[in-house]
């Protein structure tokens, strides 16, 4: 009997020490471009560092708005924590939860998001790996977005490094072989684009929204308004003035009379989210440039988000608290 338990003892150490090992090489020093990003957000979320100003939002904002430029033009020190139009309507909501864990409420908090990321399925799966968190699964499986298997699959995942982590290993594996070098260093979370648009507009851009029309309307993702209206019920709580934005977007591909129509749905919807929450409010900020300011049909490249971040500090005066006195 005795050496039946030592048996096991050692099958449980071991576990044990290969569930560590993942738990350090895929969740501390990663190695992959969108795991590195992560874990330098993560580690200023928990950090003594306190902002005025919390940048939410998809890559538009992530490339989009510059904190320091920012500061500059409002004197509120912000943090761009933009993510991707897959994970930003989850993650929104557990990065805000995470800094109020850690930090008094900010000031402000400005969520930007593109044109299009409201039509699009959000990624659960990235839940489990990146921004797992006991309440916003809470809210998800109440609201029936989430079954209970995903909900056991998740709490699986908060105890098994292994079971978590596996898809790093693929992406770790991938980046190796493409010699990716994690950046000297993460400042203010911006993500700087040179690039130049080269097409008036992609075919996957479009798709998106001209998909998105059932004869009679746009449909846009359920699970985007109702987690927009989870983040904005946050702010309410903790009386944080929060502005959703739309992204910029080209002025060739703002032309087409399909995103003309697709934009001033979004604009009603939004209108009616945000209208539920005091602390919220809704900027029609649809900013659209110039090609050679874009890197894509919605995304800007350096040069735009010069512009767009100067065009949100002059737009977000007329709000408080970024008005000035009297």
């Amino acid at each position: 009997m005795r050496r039946i338990l030592l048996i096991i003892g050692c099958c449980l150490l071991t576990i044990g020490v290969i569930e560590l090992g993942f738990l350090y090489v895929f969740w501390l020093p990663t190695h992959a471009q969108a795991d590195w990003t992560y874990t330098q957000q993560q580690k200023m979320l928990r950090s003594a560092e306190e902002f005025d100003v919390l940048i939410l939002g998809d890559s538009t904002a992530g490339n989009g708005v510059i904190p320091s430029l920012f500061q500059e033009r409002t004197g509120m020190r912000a943090h761009n924590f933009g993510t991707t139009a897959l994970v930003a309507a989850f993650a929104d909501p557990v990065m805000l939860l995470t800094y109020l864990e850690h930090h008094p409420p900010p000031r402000a908090i400005i969520v930007v998001r593109s044109l299009n990321t409201w039509v699009r399925q959000v990624n659960y799966g990235a839940m489990r790996e990146d921004y797992l968190d006991p309440n916003i699964v809470r809210f998800l499986y109440k609201e029936g977005m989430l079954t209970t298997e995903e909900v056991f699959s998740l709490a699986l995942a908060r105890i098994l490094p292994t079971y978590r982590y596996r898809n790093a290993v693929r992406r770790w594996w991938k980046d190796y072989r493409e010699d990716f070098v994690a950046p000297e260093a993460y400042t203010d979370g911006f993500i700087r684009d040179d690039q130049v648009m080269r097409a008036v507009f992609q075919v996957g851009d479009l798709s998106l929204i001209t998909n998105a029309y059932d004869g009679k309307g746009f449909l846009f993702n359920a699970d985007q308004i109702l987690l927009l209206d989870y983040l904005c019920s946050i702010a309410q709580q903790h009386r944080i003035p929060t502005f959703v934005i739309i992204g910029p977007y080209s002025q060739d591909f703002a032309q087409l009379s399909n995103v003309q129509a697709y934009a001033t749905s979004l604009k009603t919807v939004l209108n009616l989210v945000t209208a539920q929450h005091p602390a919220c409010t809704f900027i029609d900020g649809r900013r659209t440039y110039s090609s050679y300011l874009l890197s894509n049909p919605t995304h800007v490249n350096y040069s735009g988000a010069l512009l767009f971040t100067a065009d949100l500090a002059n737009e977000l005066r007329k709000y408080a608290p970024f008005k000035e006195p009297q």
